[in-house]
């Protein structure tokens, strides 16, 4: 086995190991669980407060933060329902236009 399949065996074991601490009682081999180059079954969320936002985002970090798709994104921002300036190819989001988003949309 070459060093890249040891690395495999190493993530998926890795992989059990975390779904068993999540979910207790549970026993599955390797095999059951997703391959791990295709990403983690369980997703580490992390909760990001409107305060700690910089004040021009990307994209990327509007959803993250909006919880969106990136299509979704994408569609609001050519729709106008987010205000954005383009620069070039490369959209830049004030994060007030967030704040103005979410309030229009709750309406």
């Amino acid at each position: 086995m070459d060093k890249n399949g040891r690395r495999r065996e190493a993530n998926d074991a890795a992989a059990v190991r975390e779904l068993q601490q999540i979910l207790p009682g549970i026993d599955r081999s390797a095999a059951c669980v997703r391959d791990a180059r295709r990403g983690p079954i369980v997703r580490k969320t992390r909760i990001i407060r409107y305060e700690d936002l910089p004040d021009v985002l990307t994209p990327k970090e509007a959803q993250v933060f909006l919880r969106l798709g990136r299509n979704a994104i994408y569609a609001a921002l050519q729709g106008g329902r987010i205000r954005s300036v383009r620069h070039g190819q490369k959209f830049l989001i004030p994060k007030s236009a967030l704040r103005e988003f979410l309030d229009r949309d709750a309406e």
